[in-house]
């Protein structure tokens, strides 16, 4: 599917010759495997990816500090060079690209439906973001749906992650009050999660009167799982399907006012700077 022949692709494997840049490219469009990932081909230092959780890490070191607060005390960890264009959500690409990771690792269970994007971009737009390599190759997201707090206290009543529709969109920034469904969030690694969670300071450092709103998100894998917890949110349900929605993830939710959010925030070097 690149065009190259057997012979070159024997040479790959024998370490004889380095993939060219646009045989690279071309990896990275028909697998979706991260442009920095496919680079690393080339590199002396192996780079550590997992097809199926689609994260990669060039070190341990990533693993122990993906987390919130560490991300924001560490943002040298953070740096790289590679992520050039973190952007609102307003391109048909752009959905397509989000619906296709979201199935890949969520599965049917978790549905995200086109309009409820669509809406969900038109009244909260800054928070609602796709993030592209220096290549022009996605590499995360986060969909956050803006909602009444009447809708979301239905949620949690009934322990359901509930797909969201257009109807469901509320201006909550406007009316002053609401909570931040943050329902689909993707990074490839810690740089992207880091662009995406500066974005999400300056954006709330903005609304008031924080503590009428909520900030709630689904996570899927232990891992995150265990990270929210360690952030002090509140776990609301666990396990609310009868089966994982794939091996290793175990759908919960958690939730946190967004002025204690803040508040904790506002302890980091890095999110100083942002008020």
């Amino acid at each position: 599917m690149t065009g190259i022949s057997v012979r070159e692709l024997q040479n790959w494997e024998a370490d004889r010759h380095n993939i060219r840049i646009d045989n690279l490219h071309d990896l990275a469009e028909l697998t979706g495997i991260p442009m920095q990932a496919c680079i690393a081909l080339n590199a002396r230092q192996p780079l550590w990816y997992s097809l199926r959780k689609r994260r990669f890490a060039h070190s341990s070191v990533e693993e122990a500090l993906f987390s919130s607060y560490e991300l924001l005390r560490h943002p040298e960890q953070a740096d790289d060079e590679l992520i050039t264009n973190n952007c609102l959500i307003t391109k048909d690409k752009h959905i397509r690209l989000i619906l296709s990771c979201h199935d890949d690792i969520y599965g049917a269970k978790l549905p995200l439906g086109r309009e409820a994007i669509e809406a969900a971009c038109a009244v909260l737009p800054d928070f609602n973001r796709i993030v592209f390599d220096s290549w022009g190759h996605y590499v995360g997201h986060q969909v956050c749906f803006p909602i009444k707090h009447e809708l979301y206290q239905q949620i949690k009543k009934k322990k359901n992650f509930k797909s969201m529709t257009a109807d469901s969109m509320s201006d909550i920034v406007a009316q002053k009050e609401g909570a931040f469904y943050i329902y689909s969030f993707f990074m490839t690694d810690i740089s992207v999660a880091h662009s995406l969670l500066i974005n999400n300071c300056r954006c709330a450092a903005k609304i008031e009167p924080k503590e009428r709103y909520t900030v709630a998100r689904i996570e899927i894998t232990e891992k995150r799982k265990n990270m929210s917890a360690n952030s002090d949110l509140n776990l609301l349900a666990n396990k609310v399907y009868g089966d994982c929605l794939q091996n290793e993830m175990i759908p919960a939710m958690h939730e946190i006012k967004l002025n204690v959010l803040m508040r904790q925030y506002r302890k980091t070097s890095e999110t100083s700077k942002l008020w």
